[in-house]
Parts: C-alpha cells; sequence; structure tokens
C-alpha cells in the first residue's frame, strides 16, 4: 500500500474504515440483547407452566364461589325490602282510601256525586292530606 498514490491511499483507508464500521452491532450490546432475550424467554416459560399447572388460577373457583354467594343474599336482601315497600305501599292505599271513604260518608256524597260536585274534591284532598304527610314522615 505504500506505493499506492497519496490520494488512493486515503480512499483504501476510507473503505477499510468503512467497512469496519459496517459490520453491525458492537459485541457488548449483541451479548445484552441475547441475555435480554434469553431472561425473557424463561420468565415467560415460567409464568406459561404455572398457569398451565393452574397455581394462578387456584383461588379462582374459590372467590366465585364467595362472590356468587353475596350477590344471593344481596338479591335476597333486595327481594325483602320490595316485598316489605309493597306491604307498606298497599297499607298506606287502604288508609287513605278509608279516610276519603269516611270524609264522604261525612259530606253525603258518593264517589260519582263527585263529578257534578267537584268542590267536594278538595275537601277530600285536604283529609288525604295528613294522613300522606304522616306516611311520608313515618316511612
Amino acid at each position: 500500500m505504500s506505493t499506492l498514490p497519496p490520494i488512493k491511499n486515503k480512499i483504501a483507508l476510507l473503505k477499510q474504515e468503512l467497512q469496519k464500521s459496517t459490520m453491525g452491532v458492537p459485541t457488548a450490546s449483541r451479548l445484552f440483547l441475547l441475555l435480554t432475550v434469553l431472561v425473557l424467554t424463561i420468565v415467560l416459560g415460567v409464568i406459561a407452566i404455572l398457569i398451565v399447572t393452574g397455581t394462578f388460577t387456584a383461588g379462582l373457583s374459590e372467590n366465585e364461589r364467595l362472590v356468587k354467594n353475596e350477590l344471593i343474599h344481596a338479591s335476597q336482601k333486595i327481594s325483602q325490602e320490595y316485598g316489605r315497600f309493597s306491604l307498606q305501599t298497599i297499607e298506606f292505599s287502604k288508609a287513605l282510601s278509608n279516610i276519603m271513604e269516611e270524609r264522604m260518608n261525612k259530606l253525603g256524597i258518593s264517589a260519582a256525586d263527585l263529578q257534578d260536585h267537584p268542590e267536594m274534591l278538595e275537601e277530600l284532598v285536604s283529609a288525604g292530606y295528613e294522613q300522606t304527610f304522616f306516611f311520608s314522615a313515618a316511612g
């Protein structure tokens, strides 16, 4: 190479440097990448084995059973509450109906006569107002 003219010598040196730099990733980086892939593969393999053997899913069936029981108890409580509210509503409607019937008997009119005497309707409603107010305050 010493016989080559200086320009050709520089070109040859640049070609050699270019070939060295394009050889690829440095060895230290390759080794780190290889070890990272190896560790990741081992960890994923262990996780796959634990899933297949049921180690991760061992407590799921017990938890599912507990949640199912809690939901059953909650739905039973809700049904009981709705039943209680239904009974209170029926009792309230009976009491309100009795108050209105008593007031209509005192006034000497029937339910059919209310069309002819709409002014009596206000008195019937005011009679039921107290019952409604106290029932809602007590409930």
